[in-house]
Order: structure tokens, then C-alpha cells, then sequence
């Protein structure tokens, strides 16, 4: 059997860009399984920054909530002292120079005991509130963070995705 020249240059004409784009869709491929693999691992990442802001909101409400129960634990002994004032004004009206010496005592006492109360509570307040707003702005940078990494990510897939669509396209 004798070999044409011709015939084999007219095989190498038509089949050699085939042959040559074999390599760059192969390439593309594994580009696109690494993309995809990226994809997902930025995901995972995602989902675990949604859980680690799920659980510092629940942690801050924890603490807002051991807050609310300590100003109501405030509040009864506020009112507890209250009540303790108006016995005492009863028992103070019959011992007239005795009382005012003990009355003013009790409401230095109290007014201390209200001031510290109210100076624990507005800074416990401040703290929960700092906290949560430290929780926010780290979820929120977090999260457009990633959502730039998937929207490169998809840019990159669309990217690939069109090379692949035109690479198929001009192999018919």
C-alpha cells in the first residue's frame, strides 16, 4: 500500500487542531474540577462562619437574658428597700432624734447600694450591646468577604465555562 503526501497532509490539515486542543480541554477540565472544588470548600467555610455567628447571637442573647435577670434581682431589692424605708419612717415617727441619725445612715446606704446597681447594670447593658455589635460587623465582614470570593469563583466558572462552550464549537 503506498502513502499519499498528499492525502496525509490533508488528514494532518484537518485533524491536526483537533489533536493540538486535545491538552487545553483536559486542562480545562481539571480547571473546572478545581473550581468546583473551590466552590464548595468556600461554602463549607460560609456555612461555618453562619454557625459561628448563630452562636456568638445566641451567647450575647445568654448574656442580655443573665443581664434582664439581674435587674429584676435589682429591682426586688430596690423595692425591698423601699418597703425597708417606709418601716422605718413608721418606727422613726415615735423616736424622733434616734431616727434621724438612723435614717440618714440607711439612705446614704441605699442610695450607695442603687448607684452601684445602676452603674453594674448600665455597664453590663454597654458590654452585651458592644458585643453584639462586635458580633454583627464580624459576621457582616465575613460574610461579604466570602460572597466576593464565590462571586470571583462564579466569574472564574463562567469564564471557563465559555472557553469550554467556544473550544466545543470550533470542534464541531
Amino acid at each position: 500500500m503506498t502513502i499519499s503526501i498528499g492525502e496525509l497532509r490533508k488528514f494532518q490539515d484537518t485533524w491536526g487542531p483537533v489533536i493540538a486542543t486535545i491538552p487545553a480541554v483536559i486542562n480545562m477540565v481539571e480547571k473546572e474540577a478545581d473550581l468546583n472544588r473551590a466552590l464548595v470548600t468556600k461554602r463549607q467555610e460560609f456555612e461555618a462562619a453562619e454557625k459561628s455567628i448563630a452562636s456568638a447571637f445566641e451567647e450575647a442573647d445568654k448574656r442580655l437574658e443573665k443581664i434582664n435577670q439581674e435587674l429584676e434581682a435589682v429591682s426586688k431589692e430596690k423595692q425591698a428597700l423601699r418597703e425597708e424605708i417606709e418601716a422605718s419612717r413608721t418606727k422613726f415617727a415615735e423616736q424622733a432624734r434616734q431616727i434621724e441619725a438612723d435614717r440618714d445612715a440607711s439612705l446614704s446606704r441605699i442610695q450607695a447600694a442603687i448607684a452601684d446597681a445602676q452603674e453594674k447594670a448600665t455597664q453590663a447593658i454597654q458590654e452585651a450591646e458592644a458585643s453584639v455589635a462586635k458580633a454583627q460587623a464580624d459576621a457582616a465582614a465575613q460574610k461579604a468577604e466570602m460572597e466576593a470570593e464565590i462571586k470571583d469563583l462564579e466569574k472564574r466558572k463562567a469564564a471557563a465555562e465559555k472557553a469550554l462552550d467556544t473550544l466545543r464549537a470550533r470542534l464541531g
